[in-house]
């Protein structure tokens, strides 16, 4: 009774961890975009980041532009 109870315990932890495994995986799986520089349309790189480092490269690049915009410059010094 005790070793079905385990066997069944094994299943359901690893059925659990390749329903992670495969989550994870999709959360790695590379996005690759090519990005050109402004005023050109030569010389584009190919940028490759996961879908999570993509979220928080748009949230700092969003920051980045909030904060420039909201900071003044003082052109007598």
């Amino acid at each position: 009774m005790k070793t079905a109870a385990f066997v069944l315990a094994s299943l359901l932890l690893s059925g659990a961890a390749m329903a992670e495994t495969a989550t994870s995986a999709k959360k790695d799986k590379l996005i690759c975009v090519k990005q050109n520089p402004t005023g050109s349309r030569l010389g584009a790189t190919r940028v490759c980041m996961t879908k999570d480092q993509w979220a928080d490269h748009k949230r700092q690049t969003q920051q980045d532009i909030e904060r420039r915009q909201t900071t003044q410059v003082n052109p007598q010094g």
